[in-house]
Order: C-alpha cells, then sequence, then structure tokens
C-alpha cells in the first residue's frame, strides 16, 4: 500500500467516524418503527427466508439494517470501518 493510500483511508474513517453521532439525525438515514419498519423488512425477510441464518453485514453503519435483519430471527456479525459507527450501533442495541 502507497503511502497516499494510507492517507486517503485515514481520511474516509475519520470522515465517517465524525458523521457517527449525528448520522441518525439526518432525514432517510433512520428507520422509525411502525409501518416504515415492517416496510424495509419484508423484502429482507422475502430475500433472507424464513430459517434462521447467520449474517454478516458490510459497513452497518450504526446499525438500522442489522436491526431488521436481527429482529426477524437472524444472528447478525456486523463490521464498519468506522470504529465510532460501530460504537453507535452498539449503544442502540445493548
Amino acid at each position: 500500500m502507497s503511502i497516499d493510500n494510507f492517507h486517503l483511508k485515514d481520511d474516509i474513517r475519520d470522515y465517517w467516524s465524525k458523521r457517527s453521532e449525528t448520522f441518525d439525525l439526518v432525514f432517510g438515514h433512520r428507520i422509525p418503527p411502525g409501518p416504515e419498519f415492517d416496510a424495509w423488512q419484508q423484502p429482507v425477510r422475502d430475500a433472507l427466508g424464513e430459517h434462521s441464518l447467520s449474517v454478516l453485514e458490510l459497513a452497518c453503519g450504526t446499525g438500522e439494517v442489522t436491526r431488521l435483519i436481527h429482529d426477524i430471527g437472524h444472528d447478525v456479525t456486523a463490521l464498519d470501518f468506522s470504529e465510532a459507527m460501530l460504537s453507535v450501533a452498539r449503544r442502540k442495541h445493548a
């Protein structure tokens, strides 16, 4: 890896880490409970099926989709490039 790519990688991680605390406040980034949550869950249920699976979610951000997958009965391992995003997701799902 060249030194230039290393700095770009750090810049990207820093950007998303700074956005982590306010990310869910932006319109469309949070899935509220109720009809909207149910509407999001249906295509996930259709894609993953009814049997419990172990799901690896990459770039989970603050864990909105993680919650959708988990709440229909799947075991989710969620990863993100930003530790700060993962911290927000952990707090939301504690």
